[in-house]
């Protein structure tokens, strides 16, 4: 086994997956080995999607870029797959994607939804999961993504409302699958030279690593990182759909109709994987007639002339920035979304030279498996497996004075470099750190200078990436070893803290307004369910007069007259006293129309429950070692109930109620001897378990 855990470990491991069209997570506690994990919707992709409307009038667009506090309870939110049926109606009112900005989206800062969103998505698996540890989390972004975006991402996780969270670690998506081929499928035997190919949602990446057991440890040496982030699955969707759309006559121009008929295409993407033709059914909004269209693979790989190139290209760098051949590739190994549409992975073979391509990592999880993997060994809670790990930066550093600019980091170095600059630094000269795309297109995100400088010197700069993959100036000292600190200007990745305490406050109150509206849904719920529950009532109830049902028909017809026109200003406390009111006039009906169906079930389970008291005791006896008073109480006890049972004719001189009753007395005679057994056994959770219907 990989990881090792132990019972005492109070924290929760989260290694995400930052994709563009899904959200993934990896988790690992105590009481779980790292696995691929679901939601509250018992699904392991998250769609990455938030809505937010006007919930008195959703298309009321106007609304949305005007809201206050004061009316921010008119409004509503969602992400993943609450989310998605609203985008798919009303599209103007939906963000696909994390927007790690600080631009406006309906009166809220990009990273201000973000945090929302990963919110939502880590408490829907904290849900799912059971999880009430603290959280420590890593994750793994897209390769091209800046600092000013990392930035923004690490605000974002900083003003969520998790309870107990701790961001560990940024990660590339590029090297996650490798550290899983490391742990998981490297066995040490031979040195192995490994492609890993991901064409995913929204990119396509080549990465070339190198692992072998030299020193008594795996490892793991990235040799190679290519990626091109404007071709992926969602570009063959958009392609597609625009092909068959033509086709078909489809009108693209209605936005409702685009987002909704690009959605079916790319379900019928996936499905053409397997199927050599795929027929969907699409009712255009503007057009009364369902159209029955035909989508042929041959279809499909008409517009996968770019992604051929794309890969092809990337494939030959990769190759050449590796300085290898194709024959001295040892696997080839497929991941992502789109690693099983056959003409992606013909253009790999031939990329490669090759005949065979593995699926031995899941294409889905393995990112975010790889991120769970670095949670976990930065975590003090849990040991990894050690490896030796050298990865490559995917984008260039440059540092910018008023008169040269020095190149820090290159594409392709190593994250655990610390290159240095030399200069003659001035008093209060400002240095500017740049990163982008290529060395052509540079973005500065941070300044600084150098404190207590009273005149030029020669100083010596040194650089590293930090946990966060931010590069950020380490050390600065002269020939003479003086050290100078760092005054930071313009920090890129730091929100001002006044910022954050407002976005913090109002991300707060919105989430704490959708809670209230969570609550009163579950009271409207629970009103309606009675009201129902009384309406098929007077269908098969018994021992009830007629007065009584006409009685109980008013109340169901007077509730669904108040329920069908309530707004959205009823509160939570009028729908609860409703149902208590409800309950109170009809409980005593209601319990007498059904005791001919409660009292077979109460019967049936005092009669499993003394089974399971002859069960203890006999196990009591085959132990040996239990005292005598507590076998003798829970007999006296079983004998009992029997003559109980017995004497009353199967209970039929005792209500339902009763029944219960007894039952319970029964439950809490049988406690002392489960616990004696468990003591005696050393194994709770087995007993527990065993007896777990007590």
């Amino acid at each position: 086994m990989i990881l090792i855990f132990c019972s005492f470990c109070s924290s929760t491991v989260l290694g995400i997956d930052l994709g563009h069209k899904y959200l993934k997570a990896s988790l690992l506690s105590k009481d779980q080995p790292l696995h691929f994990a679901i939601n509250s919707n018992a699904k392991r992709l998250t769609p990455n999607l938030f809505a937010f409307w006007n919930r008195t009038r959703s298309t009321n667009y106007t609304s949305l870029e005007t809201w206050d506090k004061n009316s921010a309870d008119e409004f509503e939110w969602a992400f993943g797959d609450s989310a998605r049926d609203q985008c798919l109606r009303f599209p103007k009112l939906c963000l696909k994607g994390l927007p790690l900005n600080n631009k406006s989206y309906f009166t809220l800062r990009g990273y201000e939804i973000a945090a929302m969103s990963i919110q939502s998505f880590i408490q829907s698996i904290s849900q799912a999961e059971r999880i009430n540890d603290s959280i420590e989390v890593a994750i793994a972004i897209p390769p091209s993504m800046s600092p000013r975006e990392k930035s923004f991402l690490y605000a974002a996780l900083s003003i969520s409302n998790i309870h107990n969270l701790t961001a560990l670690q940024f990660i590339d998506t590029t090297t996650a699958p490798a550290q899983v081929y490391a742990l998981e499928k490297y066995k040490g035997e031979k040195d192995k030279i490994v492609a890993f190919v991901d064409v995913g949602g929204s990119g396509t990446r080549v990465s070339i690593f190198k692992f072998d057991n030299s020193t008594g440890t795996t490892n793991i040496t990235q040799l190679a990182v290519q990626f091109d982030e404007s071709m992926g699955g969602e570009i063959l969707d958009h392609l597609l759909a625009e092909k068959m759309a033509k086709k078909y006559n489809v009108n693209m121009e209605n936005l409702k109709t685009r987002v909704n008929f690009i959605d079916d295409i790319s379900m019928v993407k996936e499905m053409l994987t397997v199927h050599p033709s795929v027929d969907l059914k699409f009712e255009d909004d503007d057009d009364i007639d369902e159209k029955l269209i035909t989508v042929t693979r041959k279809d499909f790989e008409s517009i996968g002339e770019n992604m051929v190139k794309t890969i092809e290209i990337l494939s030959h760098l990769a190759l050449a920035q590796a300085n290898l051949k194709t024959h001295e590739i040892h696997e080839i190994e497929m991941i992502g979304g789109c690693s099983h549409i056959p003409f992606v992975e013909e253009a790999i073979k031939k990329a490669f030279n090759t005949t065979k391509l593995n699926h031995k990592l899941n294409a889905d999880s393995a990112i975010a498996i790889g991120a769970g993997y670095s949670a976990a060994k930065l975590s003090k809670e849990f040991i990894v497996r050690p490896t030796n790990s050298s990865f490559m930066l995917t984008l260039p550093v440059i540092v910018r004075s008023a008169h040269k600019v020095y190149k820090v980091y290159d594409q392709g170095d190593s994250e655990d470099s610390s290159p240095a600059i030399q200069t003659k630094v001035n008093p209060h000269q400002t240095f500017s750190i740049e990163t982008g795309n290529s060395n052509t297109h540079m973005e500065p995100y941070m300044e600084f200078e150098l404190k207590d400088l009273g005149k030029a010197t020669d100083v010596e700069i040194s650089f590293i990436h930090n946990y966060f993959l931010m590069p950020v100036p380490m050390s600065a000292s002269s020939s003479n070893n003086n050290n100078y600190e760092f005054e930071f200007k313009d920090i890129g990745w730091e929100v001002p803290a006044t910022d954050l305490a407002e976005s913090r406050e109002r991300i707060n109150y919105l989430i704490h307004l959708q809670k209230l509206r969570r609550e009163k849904e579950i009271a409207a719920n629970n009103f309606e369910a009675e009201l129902l529950k009384l309406e098929n009532f007077v269908y098969d109830a018994q021992n009830v007069t007629q007065e009584e049902i006409e009685k109980i028909k008013k109340i169901v017809k007077e509730g669904m007259e108040w329920f069908e026109n309530v707004t959205i200003h009823v509160e939570t406390q009028e729908f609860l006293d409703r149902i208590q009111k409800v309950k109170e006039e009809t409980s005593e009906i209601v319990e007498r129309g059904t005791e001919f169906s409660r009292k077979p079930i109460s019967v049936q389970k005092i009669k499993k429950t003394l089974g399971k008291a002859k069960k203890m005791l006999n196990d009591s006896i085959s132990l040996g070692k239990v005292e005598p008073a507590l076998q003798g109480d829970l007999l006296n006890e079983i004998k009992d109930v029997e003559k109980w049972i017995n004497d009353s004719k199967d209970c039929k001189t005792f209500t339902s109620k009763e029944v219960d009753a007894r039952r319970l007395e029964l439950k809490k005679k049988m406690i002392p001897l489960k616990q004696k057994i468990a003591a005696l056994t050393k194994k709770p959770k087995n007993v527990d378990s065993q007896y777990n219907e007590l």
